[in-house]
């Protein structure tokens, strides 16, 4: 009896049969090259690797050689010629070569900087700029639209920070910290109402590269920043540009006759006197004179002569403008002020300096608070002044040149 099996599965394949299969499709094949060929590759590398190994070690052992080859025909060379080896070492020679002349660069450069002036710097009559310039500026460039500044210095970079440190703080900047600050170098940072300013102040040789940018030296009308002070004396009308180029060429000297400093160059000059009652000792001299120079000339002139006469700046509440300037001064006397102006294209001086000991010792200073009136009288009989509810009678020649004392009277205010 037979039974067949009506069952559907997968062919079943001998293994033999399965494999001839494969043969015969051709995948053992293509198994078999890919193999074959990949060890091939791996062979050809290792081959690579293994010369690049074995020349790298040949050049290794014939450079060993002959360096010592080389050292052996140095040394019995130096022998023979009785020489110092070591003064044909090209490295050693090359690194004292460098550092000789690194320490003579330093040398030059200390030398140089001791040419270079420590001493305070003022401020430059010049307000067509968002910042001061020193007095001894030159070489200016400027650029408003921009933001940019550029000029050098005869001062040191000690000098120019210290200007700058000041200057910038009485007018709110703020300086930010992380700086660079060297003797031969200053990198400043500065910060005021969400706007910023950089300095840079480098040692060039015989003089001070000063530069500087930041949105704080962006200003909205560059064409007339980048113009000189003068140009709006000739918008004005003050003087024409011929005049304003030849004033600020002009050089001033002063005049020897003067009491007090006064150009030669001057158009009009005159000098009062306060003297005390019955004395020759003045309490107060003070002097008005109209030079044909441009401000920033004649403020120059002013500060180098007073310096001359051991007179100090006071940098506190001084006003330099292009057309203003009010200075205050020590002197061993006594307070000075200086006080400069515009008026007719020429430049107008006053110059007070005041004598307070001898003030005090003759009873002209007032009380704490106080005002002090002088009372005087040229005419012929006596006079009566009421103040305050006081009635004063000043005799006849009272506070003249040869009254001892004058009648005097000292007042609040108001």
């Amino acid at each position: 009896m037979s039974c067949n099996n009506t069952e559907s599965g997968p062919e079943s394949i001998a293994p033999g049969r399965l494999f001839a299969k494969l043969f015969k499709k051709g995948t053992l094949n293509y198994l078999l090259f890919y193999y074959f060929r990949t060890m091939k590759a791996i062979d050809e590398q290792w081959e690579q690797l293994l010369f690049v190994v074995a020349v790298l070690v040949i050049a290794f052992i014939v450079a060993t050689i002959l360096r010592f080859l080389m050292g052996r025909f140095l040394k019995a060379s130096t022998r023979k010629l009785k020489v110092n080896p070591t003064r044909y070492n090209f490295f050693k020679n090359a690194e004292a070569a460098a550092k000789q002349i690194i320490a003579a660069d330093e040398v030059r450069r200390a030398a140089q900087a001791a040419n270079l002036s420590d001493a305070p710097l003022h401020a430059l009559a010049d307000d067509t700029k968002p910042v001061p310039l020193p007095e001894n500026a030159k070489n200016v460039k400027f650029d408003a639209g921009k933001g940019q500044l550029e000029f050098d210095s005869g001062s040191s970079v000690k000098a120019i920070a210290a200007f700058y440190r000041g200057s910038l703080k009485s007018q709110g900047w703020k300086e930010q910290p992380m700086g660079i600050n060297k003797p031969n170098m200053v990198v400043m940072d500065f910060s005021r109402a969400g706007k910023a300013l950089s300095f840079t102040a480098m040692q060039m040789g015989p003089k001070v590269n000063v530069s500087a940018d930041g949105s704080g030296l962006v200003m909205a009308n560059a064409k007339m920043a980048g113009k000189p002070a003068a140009a709006g004396a000739q918008a004005s009308g003050e003087t024409t540009a011929k005049g304003t180029d030849k004033a600020a060429d002009q050089i001033l000297e002063a005049d020897a006759d003067s009491a007090l400093p006064v150009p030669k160059q001057h158009t009009m000059s005159s000098i009062g006197t306060g003297k005390v009652p019955g004395s020759n000792a003045p309490i107060r001299r003070e002097l008005e004179a109209s030079i044909p120079a441009e401000l920033n000339n004649v403020l120059g002139f002013y500060r180098i002569e007073l310096g001359k006469l051991g007179w100090k700046e006071a940098t506190e509440g001084a006003v330099v403008k292009s057309d203003q300037v009010q200075l205050a001064f020590t002197s061993p006397d006594g307070p000075v002020t200086l006080k400069l102006g515009r008026s007719n294209g020429e430049t107008s001086v006053n110059l007070a300096q005041k004598y307070p000991d001898v003030a005090a010792k003759a009873d002209f200073v007032p009380k704490p608070g106080q005002a002090k009136l002088v009372f005087g009288n040229l005419g012929g009989g006596e006079a009566t002044v009421s103040i305050n509810k006081q009635t004063i009678r000043i005799a006849s020649g009272a506070g003249g040149p040869q009254s001892p004392k004058p009648p005097m009277l000292d007042l609040p205010p108001g």
